[in-house]
């Protein structure tokens, strides 16, 4: 019986610690998206990039896919695109700690978990509750030290303002939401086991 209701407790804890930690990064991306938009309006500053990077609106987040070798970027317009480009330039030098850091990442976070094989739904299942919580850790110490290399390139390039030191540091703090979330589910899961057998 005890079990039972650890198990049920536990369930009711993961779901409300999600929707926290998805309704608390949902928040910080809006902000995020808002400063990108302001400056795309605002800004006429424009940058060289490289032959490996795709500008595009269809983009959802810059970021650099380390297999295939490409950044992908918003535009090659404005402070807070040129700051991106330079931060995922910086990840495109980071070799297998880039690869690691993406291998791990479910497909389903990727494209979506409608059309995947019945094991790369279980594979989700078991990063979620396993392998994600250490990914994490992992993610965070990767993310944070490419913001303080981008921040030094910023300044170097001058192109550090308030707007792209905020739109850098809400980055970092959506790792840091996800960091949280997995501390506490790593905590929480250890516990039930303690409870269970012991």
């Amino acid at each position: 019986m005890n079990a039972t209701i650890a198990l049920l407790l536990f369930g009711v804890a993961v779901i409300i610690l999600t929707k926290l930690t998805v309704k608390a990064s949902l928040a910080i991306i809006r902000k995020v998206f808002r400063l990108a938009e302001d400056d795309a309006t605002k800004d006429t500053h424009e940058f060289e990039v490289s032959n490996n990077t795709v500008c595009s609106e269809d983009v959802i987040i810059p970021c650099y896919a380390p297999f295939e070798d490409t950044i992908f970027i918003w535009d090659n317009k404005g402070k807070i695109n040129h700051s991106c480009y330079l931060h995922e330039s910086i990840h495109s030098t980071q070799g297998v700690f880039i690869k690691l850091y993406a291998y791990l990442i479910p497909t389903s976070v990727v494209s979506g978990s409608a059309k995947l094989p019945w094991y790369s739904k279980v594979y989700q299942y078991f990063y979620n509750f396993f392998v994600g919580l250490f990914h994490n850790i992992y993610i965070f110490v990767v993310e944070f030290a490419t913001f303080l290399e981008t921040r030094k390139k910023c300044v170097q390039v001058g192109i550090w303002s308030k707007e792209v030191k905020t739109f850098h540091e809400l980055g970092l703090l959506s790792y840091v939401v996800n960091l949280v979330y997995s501390l506490i589910l790593l905590g929480m899961t250890y516990s039930l086991v303690k409870f269970l057998l012991f």
